[in-house]
C-alpha cells in the first residue's frame, strides 16, 4: 500500500479526531476553570458503561440508537449527579467523582469479565478504534459535534446545561476515540492553555493529531495512544517555550 492510500485511510479518522479536538477545548477550559478535572473521567466512564452495557445485549453498530440511549442516558444521570455535588468543597467533589469513576470502571471489568470478547471490548473503550471510523461516521458527527458547540455558547458555563451538553459530547467522543484520548484532548490543551489565550488550546489540539496520526500511519503502534502521547509532548513543549519566552520578557 503507497503512502497516499495510508493517508486516504487515515482521512476519516483524522477528520473525526479533529472535530472532536476542538469541541473538547471549550469543555476542557471550563472544566478546569471549575477545578473539577476528573468529572469527564467520570462521565467518560459512564458513557463507557452505557456502551458495554450495550455490547452485553449484543448491540454494536456505531451511533446505533439503541447503543446511543444507553450511553446518553448513563452519562446524563452521571452529569446530574455530578451536578449536585457542586455545593461540596473542591476537594470533596474531586473524591466523590474518583470514587463514581472507580465503582463504574470496577462494574464495567465485572459485567466484561465471563465475555469470551470482553478484553478486546474494554481496550476498545480504553484506548479507542479510531481508525475504524469512515466517512459515513464523519458525516454523523460533525453535525453532532457543531449542534453542541452551538449549545454550549448558549448556555455558556450556567447550571446544568453544561453539564449535559458535556455528558453528550463524551458520549459521542467515547464511542469514537476511548476515554484515554477523550481525557487527554479535554485536560492538555487547557492545561497548556492555562490563564493563556485559547488559540494556544487550539495550536495544541491541531499539532498533536496531525503528528500523532502522521506518526501512527508510518508505523505499527496504535493510534489512538500515541496521540495521546501527542498530546503529552506537545502540550508540554507550549508550556515550556511560554514559560521560557515570559521569562525572557520579563528579564
Amino acid at each position: 500500500m503507497s503512502n497516499f492510500d495510508l493517508l486516504a485511510l487515515m482521512a476519516p479518522a483524522f477528520v473525526a479526531c479533529l472535530f472532536m479536538g476542538l469541541t473538547h477545548i471549550p469543555l476542557g477550559r471550563m472544566v478546569l476553570s471549575r477545578g473539577i478535572v476528573f468529572m469527564d473521567l467520570a462521565v467518560a466512564q459512564a458513557a463507557g458503561f452505557g456502551i458495554l452495557m450495550a455490547h452485553l445485549f449484543q448491540v454494536h453498530m456505531f451511533l446505533n440508537v439503541p447503543m446511543m440511549v444507553s450511553a446518553v442516558a448513563f452519562a446524563c444521570i452521571c452529569a446530574v449527579g455530578l451536578y449536585q455535588i457542586r455545593r461540596f468543597e473542591t476537594e470533596i467533589q474531586e473524591g466523590l467523582i474518583g470514587c463514581v469513576f472507580v465503582i463504574l470502571a470496577s462494574l464495567a471489568i465485572l459485567i466484561l469479565s465471563n465475555d469470551p470478547h470482553g478484553l478486546d471490548a474494554l481496550e476498545a473503550l480504553l484506548a479507542g478504534q479510531i481508525l475504524m471510523t469512515s466517512w459515513s461516521e464523519v458525516l454523523s458527527l460533525v453535525p453532532c459535534y457543531l449542534i453542541l458547540l452551538g449549545i454550549l455558547l448558549w448556555v455558556k458555563d450556567s447550571g446544568i446545561g453544561f453539564y449535559l451538553v458535556f455528558a453528550v459530547a463524551i458520549t459521542l467522543s467515547v464511542n469514537l476515540a476511548g476515554i484515554y484520548l477523550v481525557f487527554a484532548s479535554l485536560i492538555i490543551p487547557a492545561l497548556a492553555s492555562y490563564k493563556k489565550s485559547w488559540r494556544m488550546a487550539v495550536y495544541v489540539c491541531l499539532i498533536s493529531i496531525i503528528s500523532g496520526m502522521l506518526i501512527s500511519t508510518f508505523s505499527d503502534f496504535a493510534t489512538g495512544p500515541l496521540v495521546v502521547c501527542a498530546y503529552a509532548v506537545t502540550g508540554l513543549v507550549f508550556a515550556a517555550a511560554h514559560r521560557f519566552f515570559l521569562e525572557r520578557r520579563v528579564d
